[in-house]
């Protein structure tokens, strides 16, 4: 029993040794958006759907590209229709009809960021609602682990079972018993996910349990004993490698156009 202990504290430490607390900081100041020195639930929040939404269209981008046939950034309707036409997928009307209901800002046409869920809508979605009423069961919705446990044991299959149905109450916005496109879309794009870590991380960081996170507890939380192996250490770990590539690149820009404005002064010069 003492050498398990021993185990576990020892990968604990490991895993709190691979996060450190200026990096704990560098989360903490992306996702304290007004800059007050706390953080809320819903700034980051924000957060998690600006990074997933940034992989979602580097992901997609091809496709959009694909689509949009006058190159303006946008898919039409008409782009959208006659894509459509070539694709090998069942409910074709129903997609077709979907169209509208993802242009959010009515304008009559998608920007990147809007076509996300149809394209999920498009594919995965697709695979999932098997009688093609574009929402899907709880049955339906299920499937999407039904290959992974294929082969699992009983407790397992309830274990998947009851955290499936906790996704899908999530999801449901509605409360309607289904979920839509553009709900499914939370899921599959790692919003859902990286909201319910974000959630875990502060109720971990938030020791004077105020709903509000300083630097100081997000810094100190890598000490908790729930952290290290959790979905908030994991995530964390995710959205700090993000970051730092963002400011590394950052950097990168900012050093060359240094160097090319001092090529241009002593250009001058000569």
């Amino acid at each position: 029993m003492r050498s398990a202990l021993l185990i576990a504290a020892a990968a604990g430490q490991m895993q709190i040794q691979s996060m450190s607390g200026a990096q704990m900081r560098i989360l903490h100041a992306a996702m304290d958006e007004d800059s007050d020195g706390r953080v809320t639930i819903a700034e980051g929040a924000k957060l998690v759907r600006r990074l997933r939404t940034a992989l979602m269209l580097r992901q997609s981008a091809p496709i959009m590209q694909t689509m949009d046939t006058d190159r303006d950034g946008y898919l039409s309707a008409e782009e959208f229709q006659a894509d459509l036409e070539h694709m090998d997928v069942k409910g074709k009307r129903t997609i077709e009809d979907s169209f509208d209901g993802f242009d959010t800002d009515r304008d009559g046409r998608l920007a990147a960021e809007e076509a996300l869920p149809l394209f999920t809508f498009l594919l995965p979605f697709q695979k999932l609602d098997t009688d093609l009423d574009g929402r899907l069961t709880l049955s339906e919705f299920q499937e999407v682990a039904a290959e992974r446990l294929a082969s699992a044991g009983p407790e397992e299959r309830k274990k998947a079972a009851r955290e499936g149905r906790t996704i899908f109450a999530g999801l449901d916005l509605d409360g309607d018993e289904r979920v839509n496109a553009t709900e499914h879309y939370s899921y599959h794009s790692g919003i859902w996910a990286g909201i319910a870590a974000l959630r875990e991380l502060l109720g971990l960081a938030d020791s004077d349990a105020d709903g509000q996170v300083s630097a100081d507890e997000l810094a100190e939380c890598r000490f908790h004993a729930k952290f290290g192996g959790s979905a908030a250490y994991h995530h964390s770990r995710d959205w700090i490698k993000v970051l730092e590539e963002a400011v590394a690149g950052l950097q990168q820009q900012q050093q060359a156009k240094a160097k090319e404005d001092r090529r241009g002064g002593q250009k001058e010069e000569l």
